[in-house]
């Protein structure tokens, strides 16, 4: 098996992203898909298993723990840690499979589902700034990690937010990430629902939090306060 996609979900079918992730990268050869769900409630897993892909449940896990229980379970030779509202282009993955003895990690290249300016510049600070200079990959952008590398980092911790920073990390200790011209198109809808400049403003407070850190379990709480999409 040359790739493995994981995706961390709870209760994502009224998000209207889930199913659409699932048509896009189901069958492509040399794929497996898997699932790990926190104990979803609605219709999340049979949409999955509809797919093929291999469902784990893990009630009352954060993400982190998630993600590295569906890496423990594979057998691909490079992960794809994919954002449960994200779309990432069959096109893309089969990029990706291509090319999996010469990329060591990264991801792609970020783009709101939504042209306005403040959606540009999320993006553009989260491609240039943030993965380019900075070395950190948001779930966002899809995580891609070639699996002996991802073992030899730890992997991700037991975290409900912030455990993609916490692996971007623990990679670029062992090499720099490569962002792929690909785009990883994101679902605007948090910052829709909370408004665009509460919402930036919100996650840089986060971040400056977790700099000083403040545990990720009181971040959390804060961080999804009325949305809980995570």
């Amino acid at each position: 098996m040359t790739l493995s996609i994981i995706i961390s979900t709870y209760n994502d079918m009224s998000h209207g992203y889930i199913e659409r992730i699932c048509k896009e990268i189901a069958h492509i050869p040399e794929t497996e898909i898997i699932v790990v769900d926190g104990g979803s409630t609605d219709k999340t897993i049979d949409c999955a298993k509809k797919y093929g892909a291999k469902v784990l449940v893990i009630p009352h896990s954060t993400r982190g723990k998630r993600l590295h229980i569906g890496a423990e379970h594979s057998t691909g030779n490079m992960l794809l840690f994919h954002h449960p509202r994200t779309i990432i282009p069959r096109e893309a993955i089969e990029y990706l499979i291509l090319r999996t003895k010469e990329l060591s990690w990264g991801g792609f290249t970020h783009q709101f589902d939504t042209p306005s300016l403040l959606a540009r510049y999320t993006s553009w600070y989260s491609n240039e700034i943030r993965t380019k200079k900075r070395g950190v990959v948001y779930l966002d952008h899809g995580i891609f990690v070639q699996t002996p590398l991802y073992r030899r980092s730890g992997g991700f911790p037991d975290f409900p937010i912030f455990e993609d920073t916490a692996l971007s990390t623990r990679l670029r200790k062992l090499q720099s990430p490569i962002l792929l011209p690909q785009k990883s198109v994101v679902s605007s809808i948090r910052f829709k629902k909370n408004g665009w400049l509460y919402q930036i403003l919100l996650n840089q407070i986060m971040k400056v939090g977790y700099l000083f850190g403040i545990s990720p379990k009181t971040l959390y709480k804060m961080y999804e306060r009325g949305l809980w999409l995570n």
